[in-house]
This record gives structure tokens, C-alpha cells and sequence, in this order.
């Protein structure tokens, strides 16, 4: 995985009720983006032409994967804000953060030159298993409303959320699946 940050303050990063709160008492934000790379995505294209179900399948894996090194990202970001009390990770489209600053967040970290990453016209990443998004950053213990189903805008809508799958958000317990 590739990955890429760098610290702001500027508040074009921040639009929506639920990345405010979020951030609530950071001084300033790690904006960050991560990918697995286009092989990924050039692999699930050739899945697809032999065996659908095997591309689900890898699909599936990938976003698995996507998530785990991204947990490991932040980690490794953590380490290089000593001193600094760092919320979890918030991604456009999370709530109401708009999906929009997908656009904001890549041309500020260069992530095309940097790690091959671009966004679409509807604000789509590419390669597809790839990942921006804000980390607060603050002098003081954050106090912020962290990002989970019970805290989200959108939880009396999202299907996830109601039958206990939520795969946004980590921290939420999910319901056992059972074959």
C-alpha cells in the first residue's frame, strides 16, 4: 500500500455538521490518502472476464485489505505527531462530510505524482481501493463526536447501520454472519 499525509489548518477541508464535531478542539488535521494501486483494480478487471464470483471474492478481500493498511497508516502517522492527541480517521462521504472533498484533499497532497491516485468527476477515487481523509490533531485530549453508527447523521436510514454490518466505522460491533 501507498500512502501519503500532510498537516493543515485550512478549513476548506471542513464542510458538514459531522466532521466539526469530529474535530472539535484539534488546532489543526492530518490530511491523508491511501491506496492498494491500480494492479488491484487491473486483477479484479481480469476476475471478472474469468470468474465472476472469484472477482467478488477479491473485491470483497480488497476492501478488507484497504481498510486494515489503512488502520496501519494512521499508526504509522500517529508516530510522526508526538505529543499530539489524534482522533480516528474521517473520510468524505462518512455522514455528511461531502464526498466533494475527495477533489480538495488529493490536490492538496498532490496524490496523482505522489501515489497514483485520482478523483473522478463525481468525486470517485482511482484506482478504486483507495482512501482519503482527515485526522484531528490537538494539544489537548480530544473530546470530539467520534465516527460511529450510533454518532452518524445518516443511522436511521442506512441499512447497515440498522442490521448491525456497518463496515464504515470500525469500532461498531458487527453482527455475526452466520452460513
Amino acid at each position: 500500500m501507498r500512502y501519503v499525509y500532510k498537516y493543515s489548518e485550512d478549513q476548506k477541508f471542513i464542510a458538514g455538521g459531522d466532521i466539526k464535531k469530529h474535530l472539535a478542539n484539534c488546532g489543526g488535521f492530518i490530511c491523508f490518502a491511501a491506496t492498494l494501486g491500480a494492479e488491484v483494480d487491473l486483477k479484479i478487471r481480469e476476475l471478472e472476464i474469468m470468474d465472476i464470483a472469484e472477482a467478488y471474492n477479491y473485491d470483497v478481500w480488497a476492501s478488507g485489505e484497504l481498510e486494515k493498511q489503512k488502520a496501519a497508516a494512521e499508526l504509522l502517522i500517529k508516530e510522526k505527531f508526538p505529543g499530539k492527541f489524534l482522533t480516528p480517521a474521517f473520510s468524505p462521504g462518512y455522514g455528511d462530510y461531502p464526498i466533494e472533498l475527495n477533489y480538495e484533499i488529493c490536490a492538496f497532497l498532490q496524490t496523482q505524482k505522489t501515489i497514483g491516485v485520482s478523483v473522478t468527476e463525481d468525486f470517485l477515487l482511482i484506482p478504486r481501493k483507495s482512501v482519503t481523509g482527515v485526522i484531528g490533531a490537538s494539544d489537548v485530549p480530544v473530546t470530539g463526536r467520534f465516527a460511529t453508527c450510533a454518532a452518524c447523521a445518516l443511522r436511521e436510514k442506512c441499512g447497515y447501520g440498522k442490521e448491525n454490518l456497518c463496515l464504515r466505522f470500525p469500532n461498531t460491533p458487527k453482527k455475526k454472519l452466520t452460513s
